[in-house]
């Protein structure tokens, strides 16, 4: 590194000029200014883009001499940290002032991990995390000193949330401005390997471009964290090493891994819903435990503002719905991908900006009661205030949804409420206070059943808000249960393309798929719907899928298999139920199929332009408990595609209450390119579902798997 830009081309052996002192240090701000720490003192600034043709001739920013250089903190608000190593001591430096550097009181022996600044302080607070000490300063003065122990630091950042994340050589550490919080292997693991850190020693922390972060370790993979769980990939599930050093997010979203054993790349799924969640509610206070009613004070309510982030898989825009319920007649207020792109930021000179929701085109026309509701996206965070809210109960409700798709996740929900003043109320309890006075002993018992009648009163309301809570609860396990029987990825066959995807819909039912290895080492695949709702069908869903499991270890014949599970069902079914399933069985020397059917859907087989249903059925599932089911067997050749659906499919329902149907299905399929993979079948067959029933409310899952056989060479 030398004053100045030297242009040097390749196959030249042309010297490099020597800077006249050894460099400290190099840090990349958040303007993309490259800063570069020399030994002697000096510091300087390159520009963010560079003209080769012109590079020679450009100057760098020198900043006033700061002795003894060796490390450069800094925060998204533009304030610059420097540590003077021979003082020991922290140096502030301002763009807007860069002649008057400030010293901050105290010393260290030590350079600082990390700088924690609040998003909305309008003054010079701020926070160092030292290995063995907390220190705040306001301005140049040390204001709070704590005694921390921290582990060695290898990299930091600081998330769209303003939350710094630190990764150790143990674990990864979470600081909010209040309290530093450890993450590792005793307090994030869960039952499956799939959640939590396997390993202490992180080495990189990243957050990509829709929220997550993203954490590398060495021996455990990568983990990622979306804000409420830690999940963890590996080597398991693709990646071509465990030991990983770095992480890259590209231009076009993509994660890039650094490995000891090379690099690989990571592609977000296409068929994957939005995650969203409520991050905080803000009214006197901040409050983020949402898990129950939240109890607002009677005053210092002028603004409430209620948090929203949503995640795609695949890190494009969402839109929005919300209400608030409480108001005289609550109306859903739509906010598309493109009109929350252009919402005040929130930040800079636009920090008190906010947009009504009345000018959005989508609004719909409710009675509020002078309560006005007001937008903004601060760092991707959809932010909505409401001011004007009278003493009263209110629910916020939410949802997320990707383009063009009527499915999401259950809408996420936070309860409050704002008492009324006592001194509001004279009014109603002195002319009962006067009357009682007068006639207390005529209407003595008058006022005991009154009494009475507003404790029963209340009692039936408590019972049934603890009803709603339950059922709420219910539902909410009910589809956690569901998800958790999907399988992460699909079974590596070179004879077979396989991918399936099952989409909840309104009502949790009980659709779920897997791919299952049976006695001879072959791949089987299942598509099953147990009957019922909510927890009783994803219940009869476990049952089913674990003894499936079990069977499928003891045999390898798709009819004797579903013999077997019955047997065991029948008398095991949660309640009056019955579960539809299907079963193939897939050789793939032979390319050949052993297919077994229990109640589900005739599956669909597409042999060029030909469409043929593998009419092959037998009773469902647990119905009756001696039951002999039999199979068929058919050879696929290069090219086939065969189709297994769940009845949620073609009784998709559209406003005019017409079924999407097994002749439009056939249809569809007969014009499907033949060229397509497993996955571009789901994607092409999803797309004109949802072009069918457009905003229409779906009340069963929607499940597919799809399987193609593959050539050689492919």
């Amino acid at each position: 590194m030398t004053d100045r830009f030297q242009r040097i081309p390749f196959q030249t052996d042309f010297a490099i000029d020597h800077a006249p002192s050894p460099i400290n240090g190099f840090h990349t701000d958040v303007n993309g200014k490259l800063w570069v720490l020399f030994e002697s003192g000096k510091v300087q600034a390159y520009p963010e883009t560079i003209d080769p043709a012109t590079a020679v001739n450009i100057k760098p920013e020198t900043l006033p001499h700061l002795i003894k250089v060796t490390k450069m903190l800094e925060v998204s608000l533009g304030a610059k940290w420097f540590y003077n190593a021979v003082t020991g001591k922290l140096i502030r430096w301002n763009v807007s002032n860069p002649n008057s550097p400030i010293v901050l009181e105290g010393s260290t022996p030590t350079a600082p991990l990390a700088v924690w600044r609040h998003t909305e302080e309008r003054n010079a607070e701020a926070t160092f995390l030292f290995p063995d000490v907390l220190k705040r300063y306001y301005d140049h003065r040390l204001v709070i000193t704590k005694d921390v122990e921290l582990p060695p630091v290898r990299a930091f950042l600081t998330s769209q949330e303003n939350i710094l994340w630190l990764a150790t050589s143990r674990g990864a550490v979470r600081y909010d401005g209040k309290e530093l919080t450890s993450y590792t292997t005793k307090n994030t693991s869960r039952i499956t390997r799939k959640e939590g850190f396997l390993v202490d020693n992180v080495r990189d922390v990243i957050e990509d471009s829709s929220g997550s972060i993203w954490f590398a370790t060495k021996g455990g993979g990568t983990v990622r964290y979306d804000g409420g769980t830690f999940d963890s990939l590996t080597t398991k599930d693709g990646l071509v090493h465990n030991n990983i050093s770095k992480i890259y997010e590209s231009s076009n979203k993509d994660i890039w891994f650094a490995t000891e054993g090379g690099v690989t790349q990571y592609t977000p799924r296409r068929s994957g819903l939005p995650f969203y969640r409520l991050t905080a509610l803000k009214a006197d206070q901040t409050y983020t435990d949402l898990s129950s009613n939240i109890t607002l004070p009677t005053r210092g309510n002028r603004h409430i503002t209620l948090y929203v982030r949503g995640i795609s898989p695949l890190q494009e825009r969402l839109s929005y719905e919300f209400k608030i319920v409480g108001l005289d007649s609550p109306g859903w207020t739509k906010l598309s991908a493109e009109e929350f792109s252009l919402l005040p930021t929130g930040s800079g000179a636009s920090f008190n900006k906010w947009l009504p929701a009345s000018t959005l085109a989508t609004q719909q026309a409710t009675h509020t009661n002078g309560v006005q509701q007001e937008l903004q996206n601060q760092n991707g965070v959809l932010c909505v205030r409401y001011t004007g809210l009278k003493a009263g109960t209110y629910s916020f409700i939410v949802k997320a949804f990707r383009k063009d798709w009527p499915y999401t996740q259950p809408p996420a929900i936070v309860d409050f409420n704002i008492p009324a003043p006592f001194w509001t109320q004279w009014r109603t309890y002195l002319p009962t206070l006067m009357f009682v006075s007068l006639v207390l002993a005529l209407i003595g018992r008058l006022i005991i059943n009154r009494r009475h009648t507003a404790q029963l009163r209340n009692e039936m309301f408590e019972k049934e808000e603890a009803e709603i809570q339950r059922i709420r609860a219910e539902l909410d396990e009910a589809q956690n249960i569901q998800m958790r029987l999907l399988p992460v990825e699909s079974p590596d066959t070179k004879a077979f393309d396989i991918a399936g995807m099952s989409v909840p819909a309104t009502q949790v039912g009980g659709d779920f798929y897997d791919y299952v290895t049976v006695a001879n080492g072959q791949t089987a695949v299942a598509v099953a719907d147990a009957a019922g709702k909510g927890l009783r069908g994803a219940m009869n869903a476990v049952l089913t899928n674990g003894m499936l499991h079990e069977v499928a270890r003891f045999r390898s014949n798709a009819d004797v298999i579903l013999t077997d599970l019955n047997a065991g069902l029948a008398p095991r079914m949660y309640g009056p139920n019955f579960i539809a399933l299907n079963l193939a069985i897939l050789d793939e020397a032979e390319k050949r199929v052993d297919y077994a059917n229990g109640g589900q859907p005739y599956p669909i087989l597409k042999k060029g332009t030909e469409i043929l249903e593998i009419e092959d059925s037998d009773l469902p599932l647990g119905s009756m408990k001696s039951v002999e089911y039999e199979s068929t067997a058919f050879n696929l050749e290069e090219g086939d595609i065969l189709i297994f659906h769940s009845d949620g499919l073609i009784e998709a329902l559209n406003d005019d209450e017409e079924m999407y149907g097994d002749e439009r299905l056939k249809k569809v399929v007969s014009q499907m390119p033949n060229d397509y993979t497993a996955e571009e079948v789901i994607q092409y067959l999803v797309e004109d579902v949802n072009r069918f029933v457009e905003e229409a409310e779906q009340y069963d899952d929607l499940t597919l798997v799809v399987i193609k056989c593959m050539s050689a060479s492919e």
